[in-house]
């Protein structure tokens, strides 16, 4: 909860998410900025297609990570997190 806090303060709207991103100029693996502006959300097989970006000491990302189901009657569970 308190990284929604925080991450409501730093962008307060899409203004300032915007602007975030244009100065940054952050670097996405392969079809990962399409996925996630798709209206529908993406299917496990769609993220298990994204390629993977090499890391170098000094990178920052955004990863995710994807829990599989054993039953249909389970959902699938998506985690994002940050580091470096």
């Amino acid at each position: 909860m308190k990284d929604a806090i925080i991450f409501d303060k730093l962008f307060p709207d899409l203004q300032a998410i915007t602007q975030a991103f244009q100065k940054l100029r952050p670097e996405f693996a392969s079809g990962l900025a399409q996925l996630l502006q798709n209206p529908a959300p993406p299917t496990l097989e769609a993220l298990k297609d994204v390629s993977i970006i090499e890391p170098s000491k000094e990178t920052w990302g955004v990863y995710l990570l994807a829990l599989e189901v054993e039953t249909k009657a389970d959902r699938a569970r998506l985690y994002t997190r940050t580091g470096i």
